[in-house]
């Protein structure tokens, strides 16, 4: 599927931009200090220390299994390497067939910034759903778009926005789980965005 320039992806690029300057790095010290010889991953440091390019440490996650490249999805996030994170979090939905939607969910969940990674890798459709292939990511999609909307301020929005029919065919079940817990004021926000008057079952 082609990627296509948009303002979603506009926004995604300048939240990580905002991302990088906020979040401290991670230091070579602290790496250093990991155990490199526990469960055979010796090769995982050669994508840290010195620190790789982008094209390197993908080069060589499209090749491992993805039970390997969660691996490097563990140590980016216990060690704040979140531009490895990104990185190695794109080689495990892409290409589409090799994207396991369980182990893709349990680390947006982990991570929720890493929603825009799959929102730009796989855009909304024009009629404004989320891509047929994450359907089943739907509702997560949702969630950690609003989780993370805390850092991601403007790009949250644009997002949802991008995905308002999807928001919209959110049951009621689920929308007052959300309403419940991130508060009625960001949420009644989002949720005109998209047009839904949900006020009117209340």
């Amino acid at each position: 599927m082609e990627l296509k320039e948009s303002s979603s992806s506009i926004a995604t690029e300048a939240y990580t931009d905002r991302l990088a300057q906020q979040k401290p790095p991670y230091t070579l010290n602290r790496l250093e200090d990991v155990d490199w010889s526990e469960d055979d991953r010796m090769w995982i440091k050669e994508l840290f220390i010195p620190k790789a390019s982008q094209e390197k440490v993908q080069v060589v996650l499209q090749k491992k299994e993805v039970k390997d490249v969660e691996k490097v999805l563990a140590i980016c996030l216990d060690n704040r390497a979140y531009d490895e994170l990104f990185w190695t979090f794109y080689t495990i939905i892409t290409p589409i067939q090799r994207m396991n939607v369980d182990m893709t969910g349990k680390w947006i969940e982990r991570h929720p910034p890493l929603v825009y990674c799959l929102l730009k890798t796989q855009p909304p459709t024009e009629d404004l759903f989320v891509s047929p292939y994450l359907d089943d990511l739907e509702l997560t999609i949702i969630q950690n778009i609003i989780k993370s909307a805390n850092q991601s301020g403007i790009a949250s929005l644009v997002a949802l926005e991008k995905i308002a029919a999807s928001v919209a065919r959110v049951s009621m079940a689920d929308y007052l789980h959300l309403y419940g817990k991130y508060g009625d004021r960001r949420l009644d926000s989002w949720c005109s965005n998209t047009q839904v008057d949900w006020n009117i079952v209340f």
